[in-house]
């Protein structure tokens, strides 16, 4: 029950996003949290605006991203707090004066706390051990999956399936690592419609 967990001061409280607070009551250690939406609809900027806050907190920040490098998200997180637009900041055309507002926006966001690694589309399993890596080590307060649907469990038959059973082994891993996870999915039109 979250009206009684031992240590309130714990949870995970994100940045800037009071009405997610409210609604959630904060993230606890051993929660899932399953962030859905439409194609295009701004799941993964949603994670990098809270990851932002987190590590602006001092938090540690791990993410496992199956879709995107690890140059996007940093790209993403510089981009949004820096005020430098993506495409300039990937161009060659920086001056001087926007590298050191590159760097200082670094050092601001505490970048040293965050740490993505890329897996591309793979197992239940593998997501699991790039998560337990980072727990382990003591390198991450909270683990974000981007995302689900990039997920591909051989041995378990029908795509319904093969999520319930990868949300169900992450919900476990959540539990064992004491950790919260945040885990995005892709919500299609044909499911909409028939929930």
């Amino acid at each position: 029950d979250r009206m009684h967990r031992e240590n309130p001061a714990s949870l995970i409280k994100f940045q800037g996003f009071n009405l997610l607070n409210r609604a959630t009551l904060g993230l606890g250690a051993g929660e899932l949290m399953v962030v859905g939406g439409q194609t295009s609809s701004g799941k993964s900027t949603l994670l990098c605006c809270l990851a932002k806050g987190l590590l602006a907190g001092g938090r540690r920040v791990g993410i496992v991203s199956l879709e995107d490098s690890v140059f996007i998200w940093y790209d993403r997180l510089i981009s949004g707090a820096s005020g430098i637009g993506i495409s300039r900041l990937r161009s060659s055309d920086l001056d001087k004066k926007d590298e050191a507002v590159m760097i200082e926006t670094a050092s601001k966001l505490g970048l040293d706390r965050l740490f993505i690694e890329y897996v591309g589309s793979c197992k239940t399993s593998e997501v699991i051990n790039k998560m337990v890596s980072r727990v382990a080590t003591g390198k991450s307060d909270i683990v974000f999956v981007d995302y689900l649907q990039q997920i591909h469990d051989a041995d378990v038959r029908g795509r319904h399936p093969e999520i319930s059973n990868a949300l169900g082994k992450m919900k476990r891993a959540a539990a064992d690592l004491n950790v919260p996870i945040v885990v995005v999915t892709q919500l299609s039109r044909e499911g909409l419609r028939e929930g």
